[in-house]
């Protein structure tokens, strides 16, 4: 039987429904939507609050909460309003300040997705920090995160970042000096921190960096500058540590892990970012991460062409491994990815013997293998969709050339994609011309698939009417179909395929509007 939800519950997720799924420019709609519901009666207001103030880009809503005598918002010279306090401040003007600031979780992010936040917002001067900075009590006492541009004008108010368990640091919020005071003060100043990102820009000193991870027990650590082999194995001693964002190369990886392995079976995501080709160390990193309850497993390739996956056998080995080591039940996402902003071509072709251990993970929800090609026929995507009923990605490399190398994948393989896997957003995949007719059975079980986005690389086609057809059944929210290549170097130009692409787009988008006119009447 299920649990009746009680009436907060209730409350809380119709609020949240009215900020939900909206686009960016819609977003202040939904949070005058809540504003309105808050103020109808005394039982909406609660709920309504803690949506309303649990996310904030800056204090400055806080701020202007103050005394109207107080509070003088002035039009700055860089043209942004800025806001001041126009006398001294006395104890009771932070009564509302204090009523809202217990409500507010998260600060300097976008509100939906824990992102940095980039728009421009008031600016606040300095004279109203440092009244900030005279208080004797937390400022923001259920604070969970701060986000990159926030943590420098009130890192000196008494106990800000006590509460505080994840920090997000960005270059050009300060200069080395203070990033460094920052830094070495985190562990006095936020005890109870659990996450801290240091993201591309960021340079800690190695003594910092050092004193840093020996004076903190983390659970998740995002470093995007190289971490030395003494860094590695004080952050690799963690004893809660789950999630790791470092760069390090694969080598250096598989001797110290040899030597010293992680502590405990605890990793649950694992991304490691690396310039080195050492692809035969690949497994042997993946089976010393003791990876058992490893959820997400993400390999990003720096800046530079070479492959650091090797040839086919090299990544057989390497899937062998995960299959070997990682739990079915718990392990869901495998990004192998490639250097995006250079042209590469394919380290080499996975077939059906290549993929099958695979197919064990039933909870896969993204594959990313888009540095190899894929060659299997249609009852092989068959099983592989099959075994995936949660793929919400998947991602090959589909720039094949020419055409004709791999063809026993048809548009068949796209409605087992329907059929078997539906919550599949994004799909790179190649196929070749449609195995005969489908009937009206197998459309109806494929049809209305959420997929929204297809990249068909050089995938051939005879009869693109026929294509935009069954698109328009079976993949009703497509909104983006990428054919040919996004280089312009590339080499293969098929004019005639891109024509037969071009027609298939404008089939879609023609059924699409006669639907809609149909639906309007």
């Amino acid at each position: 039987m299920h649990r009746c939800l009680q009436f907060p519950e209730i409350l809380g997720l119709i609020f949240e429904n009215l900020t939900s799924n909206r686009r960016e420019s819609e977003r202040d709609v939904g949070q005058r939507s809540i504003l309105a519901v808050l103020t109808t009666c005394r039982a909406f207001s609660i709920p309504a609050m803690v949506l309303l103030w649990r996310d904030l880009e800056t204090l400055a809503p806080l701020i202007l909460t103050m005394p109207g005598d107080l509070v003088e918002v002035s039009k700055h010279r860089s043209g942004w309003p800025k806001i001041t306090f126009c006398r001294d401040v006395v104890p009771a003007d932070w009564e509302r300040f204090d009523i809202y600031a217990p409500f507010v979780i998260t600060l300097g992010y976008d509100n939906k997705r824990m992102r940095f936040n980039f728009k421009k917002s008031p600016d606040i001067d300095n004279s109203v920090y440092k009244e900030l900075q005279k208080r004797q009590q937390n400022l923001l006492p259920s604070l969970y995160a701060i986000g990159y541009n926030q943590i420098t004008p009130i890192i000196h108010a008494p106990k800000v970042l006590s509460p505080v368990r994840r920090v997000d640091l960005n270059p050009g919020i300060m200069s080395g000096s203070h990033l460094h005071s920052l830094l070495a003060g985190i562990p006095k100043l936020a005890p109870s921190l659990k996450s801290l990102s240091l993201n591309f820009g960021i340079i800690p000193s190695a003594r910092v960096l050092q004193s840093l991870l020996e004076n903190t027990d983390l659970e998740e650590f995002n470093l995007y500058d190289s971490l030395s082999d003494e860094e590695f194995n004080l952050l690799a001693r963690m004893p809660h540590l789950r999630k790791i964002d470092i760069t390090k190369d694969i080598s250096d990886l598989a001797r110290l892990l040899s030597a010293s392995p992680i502590a405990d079976y605890q990793l649950t995501d694992a991304c490691i970012r690396t310039n080195d080709t050492s692809p035969s160390k690949l497994p042997q990193v993946i089976a010393a991460l003791r990876p058992s309850r490893l959820k997400n497993l993400r390999i990003s390739p720096g800046s530079f062409p070479e492959n650091v996956y090797g040839n086919e056998q090299a990544l057989r080995d390497l899937i062998f491994s995960i299959a070997e080591h990682c739990s079915p039940d718990i392990f869901s996402s495998i990004r192998l990815e490639t250097a995006g902003m250079y042209y590469q071509r394919p380290s080499g072709t996975l077939n059906y013997r290549s993929l099958r251990p695979l197919f064990e993970f039933t909870k896969l929800r993204k594959v990313d293998l888009s540095s190899h090609t894929f060659n299997l026929n249609d009852a092989e995507v068959k099983e592989l969709a099959m075994s995936w009923p949660l793929l919400e990605e998947l991602r090959a490399y589909v720039l094949i050339e020419p055409p004709s190398a791999l063809s026993r994948t048809t548009l068949r393989s796209l409605l087992w994609f329907a059929v078997y896997c539906k919550n599949l957003n994004h799909l790179s995949f190649n196929f070749n011309d449609p195995d005969g007719e489908f009937s009206e059975e197998e459309l109806t079980m494929a049809s209305n698939s959420p997929l929204a986005e297809l990249e068909v690389g050089t995938s051939t086609i005879s009869e693109p009417e026929k294509v935009a057809d069954f698109f328009c059944i079976v993949f009703p929210n497509l909104s983006y179909i990428s054919w040919g290549s996004p280089y312009s170097d590339y080499e293969y130009v098929d004019m005639a395929q891109t024509k037969s692409w071009t027609i298939v787009q404008d089939g879609i988008d023609r059924l699409r509007s006669e639907t809609t006119k149909v639906g309007n009447r």
